[in-house]
């Protein structure tokens, strides 16, 4: 047979294929030798936590319509430093963007790995969200494209020698984007400058953090994955329909992004697929995961696909052990942002699977 002759075949056998419904959970067939089925999602819900950001990737500071960020921060203060003539507080920029603050002593011990905007520490509530503080102000100030240098008030900084518990800084007018400074464990740490009786001397970070909280609320329709203040959508799909004895070819999850209506200001972003290891229906949020793939994803794409073959292979193995899976930006603890992805009509998250099923033998 001619290569001509073969393909005119091909095409013709590949289009005139039927496309039926099967199962409850909405199974597209399309019939022959080879089958391609789209998988809707049996069940699905959002949902979001105050997550301890500490300071892995960055301090971020600022407030817009969506999030504000708060940064805390502690130093090894000495005692024989009461008094001094000048005290300057110097963070170093990541990320530029220009936010003004002011900065309070806090009134509460707090952890670095345990901190967020609802809790100092894992047993320890704020009293008020977001960070309890002194109302006496230490200094205040706008970023600057490299180095932001705070001048403190001396006489009052001497608060800190008493109970020393750290500094807040909190964004005073809404910007844009947010600030990322040099977290303790980066190259350019912050650090705090004391002169007292001519002599110069530098404290660095004991601890820091970025607390992180939301300001808007979800649209209907939509599912949603965000970090800083991490979004998860829960996703289960059930797999009894697919016969045992096909192969897997192909399985991707379609997710449809809504970029327009997203806080989304970073070109290239890396989305988490989190598979589950108990019922969802009992922990929730806590529900424990283990990463299954990290993918990039880019703001201008229209449309994600995300390869789940081998999970899709796992669940169908271990049908007991498919308890869905969660989708999250990643690092949860990177840029507050949010995605807004699709869940109505025709652009819902779906697995596309491609598989292969033997003829029969014949007798």
């Amino acid at each position: 047979m001619r290569i001509k002759d073969f393909l005119f075949f091909f095409l013709l056998t590949f289009f005139t294929c039927n496309i039926n419904e099967v199962g409850k959970g909405g199974i597209k067939e399309r019939v022959g030798q080879d089958t391609l089925v789209f998988l809707k999602a049996d069940q699905w819900e959002k949902l979001g936590k105050f997550y301890p950001c500490g300071g892995g990737e960055g301090l971020f500071l600022g407030k817009n319509d969506f999030y504000e960020c708060r940064i805390l921060i502690n130093f090894p203060l000495d005692t024989s430093f009461k008094n001094s003539e000048k005290v300057r507080l110097i963070f170093y920029s990541k990320c530029f963007s220009p936010v003004n603050f002011k900065v309070y002593p806090l009134i509460l011990e707090w952890k670095e790995k345990e901190v967020t905007w609802k809790l100092a520490n894992s047993s320890l509530r704020w009293i008020n969200y977001g960070g309890d503080y002194y109302e006496l102000l230490l200094g205040e100030g706008e970023t600057k494209e490299d180095s932001t240098i705070i001048e403190l008030n001396p006489q009052y900084f001497d608060t800190l020698f008493k109970i020393n518990y750290g500094l807040i800084l909190i964004p005073q007018k809404k910007s844009e984007k947010f600030i990322s400074f040099y977290s303790r464990t980066e190259m350019k740490p912050p650090k705090i400058y004391l002169k007292k009786n001519g002599k110069d001397t530098i404290f660095y970070p004991i601890a820091n953090a970025y607390i992180v909280d939301t300001l808007f609320e979800i649209p209907e329709n939509y599912l949603i994955i965000g970090s800083g203040y991490p979004f998860f959508s829960y996703l289960k799909f059930d797999l009894k329909n697919l016969p045992q004895e096909a192969t897997i070819i192909t399985a991707d999850l379609i997710l449809y992004p809504e970029i327009d209506s997203s806080y989304f200001p970073l070109d290239t972003n890396e989305i988490a697929i989190l598979k589950l290891t108990k019922d969802y229906s009992i922990n929730r949020e806590n529900t424990p995961y283990e990463i299954f793939k990290r993918t990039i994803f880019l703001k201008k794409d229209s449309l994600i696909k995300i390869d789940l073959k081998n999970l899709i292979n796992f669940w169908r193995d271990k049908p007991d052990s498919n308890f869905g899976l969660f989708i999250s930006l990643y690092p949860f603890i990177s840029y507050p942002r949010f995605l807004l992805i699709k869940n109505q009509n025709d652009k819902i998250p779906k697995i596309e699977i491609f598989y292969f099923l033997k003829p029969k033998e014949r007798l």
